[in-house]
């Protein structure tokens, strides 16, 4: 077929539209051809689908750059994807960030009142309370970027160096220090 163009992509016109010059039924069958899963594309396979011979699609697929079209096509589709998981984890981390910051606000007055009741805290729960302090210092003071995981959590009867040495009065005193520290980071708490 001594009639086709050689194709240069057009400005304005993404390069997997119709171009100009391009008929209608090499358009049909670049749409059939570019449809086909990447690892599957080939003329044979296309012919079978297209009613057309082998070498017929493959002087069109030539004079009409079918390869480096559908390749611009699955660059565009891979591009869409990207965009659509980009928005999807802003709109994720967004809400993070709002329940992160209700839970944060629950738990500075959660603080808060136990600070100010002077109950002192159970010898077996100073260990996790004085993790979530240091966890929450680390997250506002040290690491913006630092993130809550399973991680970050001290395991049952673990000590903290901070406890380390202390006799459970010393402890309560310690744990109050930390939360006290603590209560400075959020809004209405204790100016220590």
């Amino acid at each position: 077929m001594s009639g086709y163009n050689q194709l240069t992509p057009t400005s304005g016109i993404p390069w997997w539209e119709k171009q100009p010059n391009e008929s209608a039924n090499s358009y049909s069958r670049f749409v059939a051809y570019r449809e086909l899963p990447p690892g599957k594309r080939s003329y044979k396979v296309l012919s079978e689908s297209v009613n057309a011979k082998v070498a017929t699609l493959r002087q069109q697929g030539t004079a009409y750059k079918w390869a480096d079209r559908a390749a611009a096509w699955d660059e565009e589709q891979a591009r869409i994807r990207r965009e659509q998981m980009a928005a999807q984890v802003l709109r994720l981390s967004r809400a993070h960030m709002s329940i992160s910051l209700k839970a944060t606000e629950v738990l500075g007055r959660s603080i808060k009142d136990i600070a100010e009741s002077g109950e002192p805290l159970p010898p077996e729960l100073m260990p996790r309370w004085a993790s979530m302090i240091e966890t929450l210092r680390r997250m506002a003071l040290d690491s913006p970027d630092f993130t809550l995981s399973e991680d970050n959590g001290i395991a049952d009867g673990a000590q903290l160096a901070e406890f380390q040495g202390l006799s459970a009065s010393e402890r309560r005193n310690r744990a109050r220090e930390m939360a006290e520290g603590v209560l400075r980071l959020y809004p209405g708490g204790r100016s220590a």
